[in-house]
């Protein structure tokens, strides 16, 4: 997600070999960052900007949400 001046764009702008693409260019991976996009843009409402949204809090509403995220290592 691309973020600059209160503004947000999400997509699938990636370099990958054909193998891998078949695996992202599906309906849920495309569902899922849409998902986390809108929540994203939900959060940054309350703080006053996209920039300031909290990742772990974004992490733990998407979760609360039922988005299937990988453990996060810090």
């Amino acid at each position: 997600m691309w973020t600059g001046n209160s503004s947000s764009v999400t997509g699938r702008c990636v370099s990958v070999t054909h193998e891998a693409l078949g695996a992202i260019r599906v309906t849920p991976m495309v569902m899922a960052l849409g998902q986390a996009a809108g929540t994203a843009a939900a959060l940054a409402c309350k703080d006053g900007d996209v920039k300031n949204v909290n990742i772990k809090s974004l992490r733990e509403t998407l979760i609360k949400d039922g988005a299937f995220l990988e453990p996060w290592k810090e």
